[in-house]
């Protein structure tokens, strides 16, 4: 948290907590509710478990740090190891890291994190559930990987439900969710019921939830006489201007899903995918705006502007085109690609510049509709849930809610301050040895948790400090896009919805791909896409898909 941010929290005592390097159990400050909106007093406390009415009895709202609290056994942690933390040499597994340890410290529990073997994790976790020997937590990505959804995983006694707790023993999580925008509602089922803690991304940043757009080598366009460009016809002067100056590949990309999965160049209101247009559920690409994308590309490929197998390009490939200086734009990641690629093209074109680029518009000044963007909680983030069967229920809760603490927050962020970040006036600064390694993803990983999805809440000084080129920390605000309003929430479904759903959307999706790098590449007729396209995904039952997707999104704006 930045210095503006400290001051607002401790004003305000929100999420208030204890530093965990006091002795005793019992003598750290405990939580408070923001200014805005004092915790609400459970209308189910009486209700609920004995423990719960013990808790409430100690003082409603209000848990303390490290946890004065007798644990039955190791609490088993079930989670997929991070792909950056195991690059750190000599790691390979969450148990012994810096952040597992000062966790256990600072919460007083002992904990035994299980990870799945890395590739295995969905078919680990379908056996998990199938098994019935739950560990006593388990994160996963659960809106995206149990389709039947979370009010069924109640139902089967998967997953602990604690609506009636919540406020007891999980204070702090409780008033972030309730008082930031729609973040309660993306915590409850359908019912209405709290079943698990998230990954959410500070929603007074919302760059935070852009990483990936255009990407495009400044110094070439300086050379043609060009700006940056902003829209269609830009993009196409820039990219003729590239081949006219003998670049082999004036853009490339790999993958057609990576090359219009977020709508880069979907200016006429209709992208890849089903999302919601004024609160009605559609399907892209059989509206009449995605011909136009079609075309563009189209034309593009036929004039030698785009890569001749973007449909075939490999992520490999399309990191040796760029930073090697063969390829001059594409569409890229902050880290895994301005990022990776500067360093190399640097050796290979010294004066070479790589720059993000604003999803184009029609006109000049226009906010981009489409482009990436997350929600600050949506389905491809992790949740954390506790098994019913735990016999710690209440220390399992209590020590997801530590995550969303003021001091949880700066530890789940940042990690151990003298350790691996010092407060310079207000601003957790992340020591240079991490923050300027090479790898600095793996080495941060080791000590906290803002590098990939965790219980917590992920904040905008994370960003500053692992983007170390002014390049990728601009990238956010200028990827900057309206998608949002279109991005479906987090929608849940029943099994038998499910199921129906993903047999018709997945055939459907099949032949848009193939569809459209036949398009492309000029392999069909300009009026196959009405003639042919259009009539065959509706022959697809795409309705139907429609049709189920929109009670999905019905019963969660009524939750």
């Amino acid at each position: 948290m930045n210095k503006r941010i400290v001051s607002a929290l401790l004003a305000a005592m929100v999420i208030g907590v204890t530093a965990a390097g006091c002795a005793g159990g019992g003598g750290n400050a405990s939580s408070a509710a923001p200014a805005s909106s004092a915790a609400p007093a459970s209308s189910a406390a009486s209700a609920a478990s004995s423990e719960a009415a013990s808790a409430e009895a100690a003082g409603a709202g209000s848990v303390t740090y490290p946890l004065d609290i007798q644990q039955d056994g190791v609490i088993r942690y079930w989670k997929p190891v991070s792909g950056d933390l195991i690059r750190k040499e000599g790691v390979s597994q969450d148990n012994g890291t810096e952040w597992v340890n000062g966790l256990m410290e600072r919460t007083g529990l002992q904990l035994d994190f299980i990870n799945p073997a890395v590739g295995q994790e969905n078919e680990q976790f379908n056996l998990l559930l199938a098994s019935g020997d739950l560990p006593d937590i388990i994160e996963k990505a659960w809106l995206n990987d149990y389709p039947s959804g979370p009010d069924d995983a109640i139902k089967k006694q998967l997953v602990y439900d604690m609506t009636d707790t919540i406020q007891q023993w999980a204070p702090d999580f409780y008033e972030y969710i309730t008082t930031h925008a729609d973040l309660d509602k993306k915590f409850k089922t359908d019912s209405g019921r709290y079943w698990c803690f998230g990954f959410i991304r500070d929603p007074e940043h919302p760059e935070l939830c852009v990483w990936r757009g255009p990407v495009i080598r400044e110094d070439l366009l300086t050379q043609a006489g060009l700006a940056i460009p902003e829209t269609i016809d830009e993009w196409t002067a820039a990219l003729t201007a590239f081949k006219e100056m003998g670049i082999e590949f004036p853009f490339s990309v790999n993958d057609i899903n990576n090359f219009l999965g977020d709508g880069p160049f979907c200016a006429w209101g209709a992208m890849p995918g089903i999302y919601q247009v004024d609160g009605k559920c559609v399907y892209g690409p059989i509206q009449d705006g995605f011909k136009n994308v079609l075309q563009l590309l189209r034309g593009w490929y036929a004039d030698g502007l785009l890569d001749k197998n973007f449909a075939t390009n490999t992520s490999t490939e399309l990191n040796n085109l760029m930073g090697g200086g063969r390829a001059a734009a594409t569409i890229g990641n902050t880290g895994g690609g301005i990022g990776a690629w500067t360093p190399v093209l640097k050796e290979s074109v010294p004066d070479g510049h790589l720059v993000a680029a604003p999803y184009p518009t029609l006109n000049k000044g226009e906010k981009p509709q489409f482009g990436q963007k997350e929600q600050d909680f949506y389905q491809n983030y992790i949740c954390a849930t506790v098994s019913p069967k735990s016999k710690n229920l209440e220390a399992c809760v209590k020590l997801l809610n530590y995550g969303y603490t003021e001091e949880g927050d700066l530890y789940m962020n940042y990690g151990q301050e003298g350790k691996s970040y010092d407060m310079v006036d207000g601003y957790p600064k992340m020591k240079d040895e991490i923050a300027k390694a090479a790898d600095n993803k793996a080495e941060w990983s080791y000590w906290a948790r803002s590098p990939y999805n965790g219980v917590m809440i992920q904040r905008r000084e994370y960003q500053e400090q692992l983007l170390v080129l002014p390049e990728q920390i601009e990238a956010g605000e200028i990827w900057d896009n309206d998608r949002d309003k279109t991005l479906l929430p987090p929608v849940t479904q029943s099994v038998d919805e499910g199921s129906e759903y993903s047999r018709i959307y997945t055939a459907v999706d099949d032949y848009y791909k193939e569809f459209a790098v036949k398009y492309i590449m000029g392999q069909v007729p300009e009026d196959a896409f009405e003639n042919e396209f259009v009539p065959t995904v509706q022959g697809m039952d795409i309705d139907r898909a429609l049709e189920l997707r929109q009670a999905a999104l019905d019963r969660y704006n009524a939750r």
